[in-house]
């Protein structure tokens, strides 16, 4: 084979430094792109656990307090009452969801959650409370006012009805206590109906 000219020389080289220059760059730039996947994995995975799991409801607060009600790992005995929240929606019912308060990802709950759709509302805790319809909606994430709840808002001029343990209420609903047996409709309507009791049996 014969020898290789200066040019030919200078061409291998510059083919054989490109190599070894790629293989220079490929690893940091991988070693790079795995810690920024990951930081991303892990920002999104914060993201995802900070929904919690409320019933399909995202809640914001996480295990924060809110208005002195914690979220504990546990439920608490040392006091157990419960109150019920009916809604309607130009008279159709809205099912209140289940798992309210409840944070799966941070393997908490707070001592005002509910367990089913059937709109009982439990205040278990270790100590008295007196906690309002405002702050569970707040537990909730979701929008309570006196023209309207969650999804719901009354039309112009059609301020929301309130009625608790059937009388009807004139004050902010989010200022309602939630107390032992206390029965809360909040209506948006027409219709408007006189609402029905419930009967909370065992509970």
């Amino acid at each position: 084979m014969g020898r290789q000219t200066r040019q030919q020389r200078r061409a291998q080289e510059r083919r054989t430094h490109g190599k070894v220059a790629s293989r220079r760059i490929s690893w940091p730039t991988i070693a790079a792109v795995g810690v920024v996947l990951a930081a991303v994995a892990l920002f999104a995975s914060q993201a995802l656990g900070s929904s919690g799991s409320n019933g399909g409801t995202a809640s914001p607060l996480l295990a924060n307090t809110v208005d002195g009600i914690k979220c504990g790992p546990t439920e608490g005995t040392a006091y157990h009452v419960h109150a019920h929240l009916t809604l309607l929606d130009h008279g159709n019912p809205v099912a209140l969801p289940a798992g309210l308060g409840i944070m799966t990802p941070n393997n908490c709950l707070y001592w005002l959650h509910t367990h089913n759709p059937d709109g009982v509302i439990h205040i278990e805790a270790p100590v008295g409370v007196t906690p309002t319809l405002g702050t569970f909606f707040d537990i909730w994430g979701e929008h309570l006012s006196r023209t309207g709840f969650w999804y719901v808002n009354a039309q112009r001029g059609q301020p929301m009805r309130v009625f608790v343990n059937g009388t009807a209420y004139p004050g902010n609903p989010r200022s309602i206590r939630l107390m032992k047996h206390t029965t809360i409709t909040l209506e948006v309507g027409p219709p408007f109906r006189r609402p029905a009791p419930f009967h909370f049996g065992i509970l």
